[in-house]
């Protein structure tokens, strides 16, 4: 994860980090704060967000980001910082996270025994209970058509100007397997195929939000700081990028994955 505060600087203006999310196996916190991941991505899908089926259509790798961005999204909107929620602050899911567990200045690096989801390097160490995770279970998913999407406003400053760049090293190689299972299996899957581009999970979270800004993802060979760094600072070339939501996200299996994303505000 990059370092908190301001993370990158040009001629015009900077990038400040506001909020912070990592989530593996067995741990979840966000802003410095250790939330319940009981029950993996599905668990926390089910306790913080809900009430959006195409949930259950993604891959792991898009799952993860819509999980994380979802935390991240939260977290903005206990600081009020993000003017899609200011009207209702009780839309989304019933367990969303406290206010008082979600504060800017708060994000922290983690340590690089935990960089690598595919598990070559040394696995997470034991956590203690979690904390935070107030809201109980939320209601059962609508099945009901057209229900899968919240309703939007028109595109404002703020839709057009939030950018999505993310990193990982793994490409979209778990939808990848799933897909040459069905192909070996004689009946290759539509459903799956589209997961075989690893940028669906940028699409993902921007069509969830209704932003219009860029959307990116980059395969590097690892988790480069200074270079995720580079490339954040350059998307401030682009005078309507006011704010990213940006970091490295790495899916495997549902054991070995990893995302550290941040929303980072620009500062002129």
């Amino acid at each position: 994860m990059l370092p908190p505060g301001r993370v990158g600087a040009n001629r015009r203006s900077s990038l400040v980090a506001t909020h912070c999310i990592t989530l593996r196996p067995g741990f979840a916190e966000v802003d410095g704060k250790e939330i319940d991941s009981e029950g993996g991505l599905g668990g926390m899908y089910r306790r913080y967000i809900g009430a959006y089926p195409r949930f259950h259509k993604m891959d792991g790798l898009c799952k993860l980001g819509f999980v994380a961005s979802e935390l991240l999204l939260q977290a903005e909107r206990a600081g009020g910082q993000d003017e899609r929620f200011q009207q209702d602050s009780n839309a989304g899911g019933q367990g969303e996270l406290s206010p008082q567990g979600s504060s800017a200045g708060e994000c922290r690096e983690t340590t690089s025994e935990h960089r690598d989801p595919i598990g070559r390097q040394d696995e997470p160490s034991q956590r203690g209970p979690s904390i935070g995770g107030q809201g109980g279970p939320s209601q059962q998913d609508s099945n009901t058509g057209g229900q899968d999407e919240l309703q939007r406003q028109e595109p404002t400053e703020h839709d057009t100007g939030r950018a999505v760049i993310l990193f990982n090293r793994s490409s979209s190689l778990a939808a990848d397997r799933e897909y040459i299972k069905s192909l070996e299996e004689g009946y290759p899957s539509p459903s799956v195929f589209i997961y075989t581009l690893p940028n669906i999970v940028t699409g993902e979270i921007a069509l969830r939000n209704g932003w219009h800004g860029e959307t990116s993802l980059y395969i590097l060979r690892e988790h480069n700081p200074r270079l995720e760094e580079q490339i954040l600072s350059a998307c401030l070339q682009d005078r309507a990028t006011r704010s990213i939501l940006g970091g490295w996200i790495d899916y495997a299996d549902e054991n070995h994955y990893l995302a550290e994303l941040q929303i980072l505000q620009v500062e002129s």
